[in-house]
C-alpha cells in the first residue's frame, strides 16, 4: 500500500506542476494578445497602415500587389518589426531565432489576417513564409479523397 499512496502522490505532484506550466504559458499568452500590434497606433506607423490598408486587403497574401502595398508601408513597416517580437524579420536569424511563444503568436496573427485579405488562406500563408523565411516550397495540400 506505501507504494501505491507514493505513485499517487507523485503523479498528482507532477499533474499540478504541469498545470502550473500551462497556465504560465497562457498568462504569457494573454499578455500578448493584449498588447498585440499596439504599435499600429503610434504615429511612426498608424498614418502609413491607413494609406496602405484598401490596397492590402485587395491584394491576394504574397502576390505582387501585396508586394506593393508592403512597398507603401516604407519605414512604417522597419518600425513595425523592430516593435514587434511575433515577426521573424525582429530579430537577424529571422524565425529561427524566435521564441515558442513568438511563432505562437505570428501563427495567430497570421490566421487573423486571412480574415481581412481577400481569398485569404492559413494554407496559402503557411506556403508563402515558409518559402519566404526558409527557400522550402511546400507541396500543394491535398485532402485524402475519403
Amino acid at each position: 500500500m506505501p507504494n501505491t499512496l507514493k505513485y499517487h502522490i507523485d503523479t498528482e505532484k507532477h499533474r499540478l506542476w504541469v498545470r502550473w506550466y500551462i497556465l504560465k504559458v497562457c498568462w504569457a499568452l494573454l499578455k500578448r494578445a493584449w498588447a498585440h500590434d499596439l504599435s499600429k497606433y503610434s504615429s511612426n506607423e498608424k498614418p502609413y497602415f491607413i494609406r496602405a490598408m484598401p490596397m492590402l486587403s485587395r491584394a491576394g497574401y504574397g502576390s505582387e500587389d501585396y508586394q506593393k502595398a508592403l512597398k507603401e508601408l516604407g519605414p512604417a513597416l522597419l518600425h513595425h518589426y523592430s516593435s514587434n517580437i511575433h515577426h521573424p524579420e525582429h530579430f537577424t536569424g529571422q524565425i529561427d531565432d524566435m521564441s515558442s511563444l513568438d511563432i505562437i503568436e505570428m501563427l495567430c496573427d497570421h490566421k487573423a489576417s486571412t480574415r481581412r485579405v481577400r481569398a485569404g488562406s492559413m494554407q496559402q500563408s503557411m506556403e508563402v513564409n515558409a518559402h519566404r523565411f526558409t527557400g522550402w516550397r511546400a507541396e500543394p495540400f491535398k485532402r485524402d479523397a475519403k
